[in-house]
């Protein structure tokens, strides 16, 4: 059977692709975002082509623009966060829509059962691929819904950060107070009163369109807190002990739906690769580049470089595979100082937390080396200097001992021509005892010699 050809209709729309963001941060913990892509693309059952699919002469694949679109929306809507650099995390006006979301699936279960969809309707895609179904349901009917925004899917209003909310947690709270104050007999009008306040706040937040609902359980204790309350105001008996919050065996149990996210998500956390920096003669304060590379596994080809401060463990939100740790102990060196590190290579298989400890340390060995090399050069330097300036010193002692000699030969010499002139090493004429151009060099001959040897009379000294 011929393959589908891969147009843009094919590539899951903004929508899609934003429900699938949401979920895949579900858990409530910070996630790479190269992390949450793979996993949108693979629960959009999008293929090796239709992830890398680019309308003309793009740069950048479809999906990957979309991705980016989707993200950019819901962070602008207040869906998600991005705690730091490259990490994504569910904010709580997130965690409210998948509530929300949860909610009208459910209800909406026994009408779809009434009224079954037909058969071009139902594929076999994805839960969340859009592309395959009537353009209308995708980039086209979010430019035709009101606001003019691609995440029709998205009833809440845009969050407003500086929105007061009501805290989740508040209204339980208030109940466990309720219970300890109406254990004593005083105090139990007041407990009466903060259980009446915690079911009003209940309400409220079950009513309220942004934010997180409150504990299921509030409304329990508030209502056992009021039965308490009445209770020991009229002296029915004497009051049950407040349940401790430290003992598991006497809280209040969660719902099976939390109790299952929670066991999902300890179980998940459960598995986490870290590493760590020892450098006991590091200076304080400064970061280790450490390099890491994934060989083999889901992130195959991946490298990342961190800057790591010696002593401190770094969590890693990283997928199954071989990974490899480097310190790149030669961009820390210098010509005083040189390092050493080894890398190290582990299998990180998602079923138990590892943390790499690497060490970075002095190579003294190196450096001894070095140093002795060093010394070796300069010594060899200064000698060779030495016998340079020997051998200058030698050459000049040689050509004055040869120009006295010369002088003194030309001294005891007869005149047999004239009386005694002086010629230069360089000029072509001979001068007077005391000519100007005798500064540089002075060597005595006859006259008659130095007529003889084609020197001619100086035009200033006139000998």
């Amino acid at each position: 059977m011929d393959e589908k050809p891969i147009t843009r209709k094919t590539i899951p729309d903004e929508e899609a692709i934003g429900k699938a963001i949401i979920e895949a941060l579900k858990s409530g913990r910070p996630r790479s975002s190269s992390a949450v892509e793979k996993e949108v693309a693979t629960a959009l059952g999008l293929s090796r082509a239709e992830k890398a699919y680019k309308i003309g002469h793009s740069s950048t694949a479809l999906f990957e623009n979309r991705f980016k679109k989707s993200q950019s929306e819901l962070y602008g809507r207040g869906l998600i966060d991005r705690p730091s650099l490259g990490k994504l995390k569910l904010t709580e006006a997130g965690l409210a829509y998948l509530e929300a979301a949860g909610e009208k699936e459910r209800h909406a279960e026994e009408p779809a059962k009434k009224k079954p969809e037909s058969a071009s309707d139902i594929g076999p895609s994805t839960p969340y691929r859009v592309a395959d179904r009537e353009p209308a349901k995708g980039r086209q009917a979010a430019e035709a819904s009101p606001g003019n925004t691609p995440f029709s899917f998205v009833e809440l209003p845009k969050a407003n950060r500086q929105t007061r909310k009501t805290p989740p947690m508040l209204p339980l709270v208030l109940a466990l107070v309720a219970i300890v104050l109406c254990c004593i007999k005083p105090l139990a009008p007041l407990g009466v009163l903060c259980g009446i306040a915690s079911i009003a706040l209940f309400l409220l937040s079950k009513n309220t369109q942004i934010g997180i609902k409150a504990p299921k359980a509030s409304i329990a204790l508030s209502v056992l807190s009021l039965f308490l309350g009445v209770s020991v105001a009229f002296g029915a008996g004497s009051p049950p002990a407040a349940p401790d919050s430290s003992n598991p065996s006497t809280t209040v149990a969660e719902s099976p739906q939390r109790a299952e996210q929670n066991g999902a998500a300890e179980k998940e956390e459960a598995a986490v690769l870290s590493f760590s920096v020892s450098a006991s003669e590091w200076e304080s304060g400064k970061t280790v580049p450490v390099l890491i590379t994934c060989t083999e596994g889901a992130s195959k080809g991946l490298s990342e470089l961190h800057d790591a401060k010696p002593g401190k463990v770094y969590e890693l939100d990283f997928q199954d595979g071989s990974y490899t740790f480097a310190i790149d102990a030669a961009a820390l060196s210098d010509d005083a100082t040189i390092y050493a590190s080894d890398p190290v290579s582990y299998v990180f298989d998602l079923k138990k937390s590892h943390t790499v400890k690497l060490s970075l340390k002095k190579d003294t060995e190196a450096m001894a080396r070095i140093q002795a090399e060093k010394e070796a050069a300069e010594k060899q330097a200064a000698e060779e200097a030495a016998a340079a300036e020997a051998a200058a010193e030698a050459e000049a002692k040689a050509a004055a001992e040869a120009e006295a000699a010369a002088a003194a030969a030309a001294a005891s010499a007869p005149d047999n021509g004239g009386y005694t002139v002086y010629i230069t090493e360089t000029g072509e004429k001979y001068h007077a005892d005391g000519c100007r151009y005798l500064k540089k060099s002075k060597i005595p001959i006859s006259k008659s010699d130095a007529i003889a040897r084609g020197y001619g009379a100086c035009s200033k000294c006139n000998p």
